[in-house]
């Protein structure tokens, strides 16, 4: 994904002869579902060791590239157009939000609300009311705090052990931390100690997440709410049990809490490699599933992918034009659809 990222700029020259209008409509792709995270006008140590935050000047400029381009559309007409009862033919998009970050409540909604458009929130029921701390997050806070130096050069060594008898050390201790892995929590624990970084005193004092209240209040004010697992596992490192459990139990929570007529779900980081069996498994639970893997289509007809809008320095201009001329070099190779 980053690869092909960094070949936007070249894609947008290629493509610059022709419009997005011509481009869209070469493609037969109108529908476009962009994704973020967070925004948020604040420092997140949380965040930002993992990908670039967007700010909401940023964010709002994202919003009116995309309400100039396409017309907002709702998780019904989404589902709609999935189940062939009424295709979308317009460029269209619909925003979506992972892992309910307290910035979906306090800075993205007010912009979303004042501009008159829908989105959907997906999250993970872990993280809910600031249980847990996603093992991702965590990780950042480690980087975080190594990289501030506020760490003696003792604990340093110590985390390094602690990597060392993993078998985990990689060139360097921050290497090593990026890859760790969801199965790792147990590690990432003991280094947090090993560094005086309390997860619990975090979530309590920095809330990075939304409560269940914030939630029912965005159910209320018109937004939809999907399932993004429990506690945001990479599917591709759990098995197919694990994968369904995962999925029933957010979605599960979703339907309890914020129930909705459309059962959606994300996945987290990526459908990649996602057998047709989970979709078979659970074809009467969920109604929309959604992958990250931009302008593809998938054999599963129910399954959309959507469009990661962080971690690049591109306008969304040069990153949408040079996704649809991406999608069109694609096609003409046969690699335009994802196969199960």
């Amino acid at each position: 994904m980053k690869i092909k990222q960094a070949f936007y700029p070249l894609f947008n020259i290629a493509a610059s002869p022709f419009s997005l209008s011509f481009l869209i409509k070469k493609t037969e792709q109108p529908l476009l579902l962009p994704v973020y995270h967070t925004v948020s006008d604040t420092f997140l140590p949380h965040v930002q060791h993992l990908y670039p935050v967007k700010n909401s000047i940023q964010f709002e400029k994202d919003v009116d590239f995309l309400l100039k381009n396409f017309q907002p559309i709702s998780v019904e007409e989404i589902e709609a157009h999935v189940k062939g009862e009424k295709r979308i033919t317009k460029p269209s998009f619909h925003l979506s939000f992972d892992d309910g970050m307290r910035d979906c409540i306090e800075v993205i909604a007010p912009i979303l609300l004042k501009k008159g458009i829908s989105a959907t929130f997906f999250i993970n029921p872990a993280f809910v009311d600031n249980q847990s701390l996603f093992y991702r997050h965590q990780i950042s806070l480690l980087i975080h705090q190594i990289k501030s130096n506020q760490v003696a050069e003792s604990q340093i060594q110590a985390v390094k052990m602690l990597l060392e008898e993993a078998n985990l050390y990689e060139k360097n201790i921050i290497q090593s931390l990026y890859n760790l892995k969801y199965e790792d929590q147990s590690l990432i624990r003991l280094i947090a100690s090993c560094l005086e970084i309390n997860f619990k005193d975090f979530l309590k004092k920095e809330r990075p997440y939304m409560t269940l209240t914030e939630i029912q209040e965005l159910k209320k004010d018109g937004f939809h709410i999907g399932g993004h697992s429990v506690n945001h596992p990479k599917y591709q490192e759990i098995d197919l049990n694990e994968q369904l459990s995962q999925t029933r139990g957010s979605l599960e929570f979703v339907q309890k809490n914020v129930p909705s007529q459309s059962r959606s779900f994300a996945f987290p980081y990526s459908s990649d490699g996602i057998s047709r069996a989970f979709f078979d498994t659970l074809a009467t639970e969920m109604d929309v599933s959604y992958g990250t893997s931009s302008l593809k289509l998938d054999t599963i007809s129910t399954h959309l992918h959507r469009f990661p809008m962080e971690g690049t320095p591109f306008s969304p201009k040069t990153m949408i034009k040079g996704e649809y001329f991406f999608f069109l070099l694609q096609t003409l190779l046969g690699k335009n659809t994802v196969k199960r």
